[in-house]
């Protein structure tokens, strides 16, 4: 029996809460994404074995390591202009935005920025230790 999406969607829900994490990265150093990727890992691992129906989205996931990033692909060396497209969409589907405690977080252009989008939005923003 072949079922739509929209009714699996109404018979089974498969996250209680999508929650956007932010944690300091830059564009232009990949140590800090390496780094951020590290910590974004982490802290998702916490939040699963807590609240294993959340989903936790960050748009570092979108672009770093992606083997569709090819040279010729805005993947492979995204602006800061995609990356906030990327960062409103997911933040769109979020219910409430977490702010990893790392080192910088509080002048991090792109953590702010997501703060900024998630006040725009309505959404509360908290922080939790790295």
């Amino acid at each position: 029996m072949v079922m739509s999406l929209s009714a699996i969607s109404v018979t089974s829900v498969m996250f209680d809460m999508i929650v956007y994490v932010s944690t300091p990265y830059t564009l232009e150093h990949l140590a800090t994404q390496n780094a951020a990727i590290c910590t974004l890992n982490r802290g998702l691992s916490g939040f699963y074995k807590r609240n294993p129906r959340w989903a936790a989205v960050n748009a570092l996931y979108t672009f770093y390591n992606n083997p569709n990033g090819s040279e010729d692909n805005q993947l492979a060396k995204p602006g800061y202009k995609m990356l906030f497209g990327i960062v409103q969409s997911l933040m769109r589907s979020a219910q409430i935005h977490v702010v990893l405690k790392k080192p910088g977080w509080e002048y991090c252009d792109i953590v702010l920025a997501e703060c900024a989008c998630a006040a725009q939005l309505g959404i509360p923003t908290v922080t939790e230790e790295a």
